[in-house]
């Protein structure tokens, strides 16, 4: 039997600590047992979204019993944030500033990958944007503009690629009731381990555009078309 669909799959808190709340009693109550393509047993609820008012509130942070400490929260913060990558197969800064311009784009033209179609010099321009400072200059320019999504997801990259691939696919900005508020999609979501670090990364990203745009930092939502949480 698919996964069921809930008559009441989105909600708004004030803290982030009564989203995860919500998200976790939410899935253990109506949850599917599902088992992945990397064997693991979790509990899961389709298209689960949650919107916090207060993101960036530092009086929010750290949520209790989330297995995770300021310090934790800080060095995921500023990893995500920075275009640098420490060595993982990939990081979610590393995409949003620099795209695919730190891999080897001859080896991904011999797989005959989208660099081929584009020509390789046009593919290191292309794959070269710092999107997070592209939004900003366009949310500057035109502060009611819908067209600066954040993209994370490279479909010539990671479409078909059987493992570690990112899990976030976008964020995009809404200048809306005189705030920037930020929305991420991911298509799969770890709420009982990962949601708060991604929601705390993503709290520090919305602060940083908003002070860069000289725009006051509104909500954060997470739409997860699957939020799980893993069977212990």
């Amino acid at each position: 039997m698919p996964t069921k669909i809930l008559p009441n799959q989105s909600r708004a808190f004030h803290t982030p600590a009564q989203a995860w709340a919500w998200m976790l009693n939410i899935i253990e109550q109506f949850g599917d047992k599902i088992k992945t393509e990397d064997n693991q047993l979790c509990k899961e609820v389709m298209n689960l979204q949650v919107t916090v008012l207060e993101p960036c509130n530092p009086e929010n942070w750290p949520i209790q019993d989330s297995g995770w400490s300021m310090t934790g929260l800080n060095q995921y913060a500023d990893q995500l944030l920075s275009g640098e990558n420490p060595g993982f197969d990939y990081t979610y800064g590393e995409r949003m500033r620099c795209g695919l311009a730190q891999y080897d784009i001859d080896r991904l033209a011999r797989e005959g990958l989208m660099i081929k179609i584009l020509g390789q010099e046009h593919a290191r321009d292309h794959y070269g944007v710092d999107q997070i400072e592209k939004a900003i200059k366009m949310l500057k320019e035109n502060p009611t503009t819908r067209r600066a999504p954040i993209f994370i997801w490279e479909p010539s990259f990671d479409l078909g690629k059987p493992e570690h691939v990112p899990c976030m696919m976008v964020i995009d900005p809404l200048f809306r009731n005189e705030k920037l508020h930020l929305t991420a999609f991911f298509r799969s979501h770890d709420i009982g381990r990962a949601w708060t670090q991604n929601v705390y990364g993503i709290s520090k990203l919305l602060s940083y555009m908003a002070s860069q745009a000289g725009m006051e930092p509104g909500s954060l939502t997470t739409f997860s078309a699957s939020a799980h949480r893993y069977e212990v």
